[in-house]
């Protein structure tokens, strides 16, 4: 996953709604992990999760502040970055949620969202 920006924290408050919305999508392993990070942040500790990949997260998902770090594409949309320069696409998967998934540009490294229409996740 792509790295925060620098010395970006995660703000708890966002923390504590990644969370929720994790519970939301019934992504019972992402909670636990994301538990064990907050335990870590306010208490000490270690965590599999650092910053940058709850960060990454927040932008999946498009949490609030995150909202537009991704261009959202419909679904099976090729790079538009290779497109307008009018060279061929090949894009793969390289996240995936319920509701939706992270695509990227294996000739430019270029990265959208594809989304699920609202109320089919």
């Amino acid at each position: 996953m792509a790295a925060a920006e620098p010395d970006e924290r995660p703000p708890l408050d966002l923390v504590v709604e990644l969370g929720e919305t994790f519970k939301r999508l019934r992504m019972d392993r992402h909670v636990v992990l994301l538990r064990a990070y907050y335990r870590a942040r306010t208490k000490g500790g270690t965590s599999l999760w650092d910053d940058a990949f709850v960060v990454e997260w927040f932008r999946l998902l498009r949490l609030r502040r995150h909202d537009s770090y991704y261009v959202v594409q419909p679904r099976n949309s090729n790079c538009r970055a290779c497109g307008a320069a009018g060279r061929e696409s090949y894009h793969y998967t390289s996240a995936v949620w319920p509701g939706g998934a992270r695509m990227t540009c294996a000739a430019c490294g270029a990265a959208w969202l594809e989304l699920a229409p609202e109320g089919a996740a």
